[in-house]
């Protein structure tokens, strides 16, 4: 039996949290990601679905965050770490979370890991797998401790300096 008390979570959904506010969800980094027409730009939307899937992180949407939605801004502004996810050199979802004061906690940008962008074709999932394999461990830490506010866990009032993942193992 889990003591609420002094909750202990390994990385999985907490048996004694809730869902929505204070949920195990709550405490993942967010991940927005260009989902733009080049493969690389889908290949980071790939990578940020499956990173939402695997429970490490929350994807979020960079398009509602560059319209200004405002729950997406607000989410984005909400302390949470934020990891941004870009295909390639343009780095829209940097760029789109600065329009907004933030600065991500890690910067993966694909072609700083060997992501090549090609117009007209599909994303290469073994490459995009790869890449999720990358990624996963550098950003496992930003998740808060059970029980605890991402953002009061973080020490932050504002954000840190970003981190960069770029030139992590891609084996």
């Amino acid at each position: 039996m889990i003591d609420a008390s002094s909750p202990t979570c390994d990385g999985a959904q907490c048996p004694h949290e809730p869902a929505g506010p204070g949920s195990y969800s709550a405490r993942l980094p967010l991940v927005p990601a260009c989902s733009a027409c080049s493969s690389a730009a889908q290949t980071a939307n790939h990578v940020a679905l499956a990173l939402d899937q695997l429970g490490v992180a929350e994807m979020s949407c960079i398009a509602g965050l560059g319209g200004d939605v405002k729950p997406l801004v607000k989410l984005a502004k909400s302390g949470r770490a934020v990891v941004a996810l870009d295909g390639c050199a343009r780095a829209s979802s940097r760029h789109a979370l600065a329009r907004h004061g933030v600065t991500p906690d890690h910067d993966v940008q694909l072609q700083q890991v060997g992501v090549r962008t090609r117009l007209h074709v599909s994303f290469e999932r073994a490459e995009a797998n790869r890449i999720v394999a990358s990624v996963s461990a550098p950003i496992g830490h930003l998740v808060a401790p059970c029980g605890v506010d991402s953002g009061a866990a973080s020490g932050r009032v504002g954000r840190r300096r970003a981190e960069s993942v770029r030139g992590a193992s891609t084996t």
